[in-house]
């Protein structure tokens, strides 16, 4: 039996990829949990048959699913209906499991471009393929998960930036090449808003969520957005580096994401978010000694 030594039973889906892999890190160092990850290699999750790895291990554990093809790999219709199929054959697997808790790793991409001031209410427009397949996932777990009395908790991202990010995030990107003095292409103007997470700040929010047992739906951010200008300012002074732009006619619409994070602050009010300019530091010292 996974549960021991009143140890918290965790399993995290979709540990290759860069948030996946700085949780399971995460919660291997604290005593508290008894945790397990599984890359795409060890369980493909648009074969139900394989789910069959979890037999042993699944009941009254917490499943943090990280799981997708993320729009910087693929935005098709193949992958859609690949994310989609990943999260149906879970939410058949669990039926009579007793799973305790589902914490599912959605995405701000459901908001569109986002023309006002951002809740958990707003309505979804989504523009692409990988934001479709993340609200249909929702519905899926939402319905399955009251069907079957499992804990749920919904997280809607727009960024997530750190050391070590395997995505190629806009960040990571931007960081990548004023260390390699490469010209930064822009498509736009560099007005674009977004408001980015700090990746140990993140996996805090996870940890709360499970020892605290919070359900709900939670869009996670800071509350403060900022322009790609702005982002390639605050680089430019931390590592000392001019910063060439050329600026390229955009191709997909202009998305401004700003947030209304009151409810993301009353439930995890003990928790002290990182600045961008001490996340930008942080992560620049780690990429320097490479």
């Amino acid at each position: 039996m996974y549960i021991k030594n009143n140890k918290i039973p965790i399993i995290i889906l979709g540990t290759s990829g860069f948030v996946g892999s700085y949780l399971l890190d995460h919660f291997k160092k604290n005593k508290k949990f008894n945790t397990v990850g599984f890359t795409f290699e060890d369980i493909d999750l648009t074969n139900r048959k394989e789910f069959r790895i979890l037999d042993s291990i699944i009941e009254k554990s917490i499943v943090v699913f990280t799981s997708s093809i993320t729009r910087d790999r693929d935005d098709s219709v193949d992958s859609m209906l690949k994310n989609i199929k990943m999260v149906l054959n879970l939410c058949d697997y669990i039926k009579n499991k007793k799973v305790r808790h589902i914490i599912y790793f959605s995405s701000a991409a459901i908001y569109g471009n986002g023309e006002a001031i951002v809740t958990e209410e707003t309505k979804f427009t989504p523009v692409d393929f990988y934001a479709k397949s993340k609200i249909i996932g929702e519905e899926l777990l939402k319905e399955t998960c009251f069907d079957y009395n499992v804990s749920l908790t919904i997280l809607r991202m727009d960024g997530i930036y750190g050391p070590n990010d395997t995505h190629k995030s806009p960040i990571q990107s931007f960081i990548e090449s004023v260390y390699k003095n490469e010209t930064i292409k822009l498509y736009g103007d560099g007005t674009e808003l977004r408001d980015f997470i700090y990746i140990e700040d993140f996996s805090l929010i996870v940890n709360e969520i499970i020892t605290k047992d919070i359900t709900g739906i939670y869009n996670i951010a800071s509350g403060k957005s900022f322009s790609i200008l702005e982002i390639l300012f605050l680089l430019s002074e931390i590592t000392s580096k001019e910063i060439r732009i050329v600026y390229l006619k955009r191709t997909k619409p202009t998305i401004n994401l700003i947030f209304d994070n009151s409810l993301f602050r009353k439930h995890f009010s003990n928790i002290k978010l990182t600045n961008l300019k001490d996340g930008l530091i942080k992560t620049c010292k780690v990429y320097s000694k490479k």
